[in-house]
């Protein structure tokens, strides 16, 4: 028997205790035979989430790897339908770089791969999804249920024959930018943006009539996938919350404080000090954002 995939989606909610200001965790897993990673199991996915959740946000920020199946063109233009879907704004979705233990859901990930390994060493089986959600079920803040993909949807709705693939277009240079936001109000609604890094970079405006011509004649289509009750967590995944406007301020405190000492290099052969020369010319050559990946060249 195969054995089933299992994905994870992460929802934070921040408790309305004013005495510990912690913030409760909840992450949802989908377990599935649907080996396919692309970005209508991701949309799929997200949509068993949200019609999961009894208090649906007024905005999200969403945070992921960029791995292909997150990182794609449809999957950017599917989130700008869910103010009519959902009644949800999506504040911004960051890209990081995958495998770098960035976010609490890569912890999560490394604790579901070990309590499997521990469920398997015991003697038990992974045979089926029930064997998943036993294996995990004593992780904090851990939902698990069933999801199934209604791909046919996609194909009756866009008149389309099993043995068609569906074509859509690129949004060009998506893979150089890591942060896309999406405006809601104002004379540039329904724009999708794009820059290379959160909160730095040029923006890159896609308009409603760029986004069409990418998608061409395909119908976006809400999810409507075949999804299990999630089940409920032992445990609460409680961390303490962090004030970032005080973080912010230590950081620029320290910096002035670094910038009023003086720089310098010593030479441990003969114990004399040399100062650094911070008008270097080889300093010149680096023009701001040299590194970022838009910039680079390959042969």
């Amino acid at each position: 028997m195969d054995c089933p995939k299992c994905v994870t989606i992460k929802r934070v909610d921040c408790t309305k205790d004013q005495n510990t200001n912690n913030i409760n965790v909840n992450a949802f897993n989908h377990w599935s035979r649907d080996t396919k990673q692309d970005a209508w199991f991701k949309a799929s996915s997200l949509h068993g989430v949200i019609e999961t959740l009894e208090r649906k946000p007024s905005y999200v920020t969403i945070i992921s790897d960029n791995g292909g199946h997150y990182h794609n063109t449809e999957l950017i233009i599917i989130l700008s339908h869910w103010k009519e879907w959902y009644n949800i704004c999506v504040n911004k979705w960051i890209f990081l770089e995958a495998v770098e233990a960035k976010t609490a859901i890569d912890s999560h990930h490394a604790q579901i791969t070990h309590a499997i390994k521990r469920y398997v060493k015991l003697g038990y089986e992974i045979a089926s999804g029930k064997d998943i959600e036993m294996a995990i079920k004593d992780l904090s803040g851990t939902h698990v249920a069933n999801l199934q993909p209604n791909r046919e949807q996609v194909q009756t709705e866009n008149n389309i024959s099993k043995k068609e693939k569906q074509k859509i277009g690129t949004i060009a240079g998506i893979q150089n930018w890591n942060e896309f936001t999406w405006i809601y109000d104002g004379e540039e609604a329904g724009y999708i943006c794009a820059r290379p890094l959160p909160r730095f970079g040029e923006l890159n405006k896609f308009s409603p009539c760029k986004i069409q011509k990418i998608i061409k004649d395909q119908i976006i289509t809400q999810p409507n996938p075949i999804i299990s009750t999630h089940s409920n967590p032992q445990k609460q995944w409680i961390i303490p919350r962090i004030d970032h406007q005080d973080s912010i301020e230590n950081i620029e405190d320290q910096m002035k404080k670094e910038e009023k000492e003086e720089e310098v290099v010593v030479d441990l052969t003969n114990e004399t000090e040399v100062e650094v020369d911070l008008e270097c010319k080889s300093l010149e050559v680096f023009i701001s954002g040299w590194a970022l990946q838009q910039h680079q060249k390959t042969r």
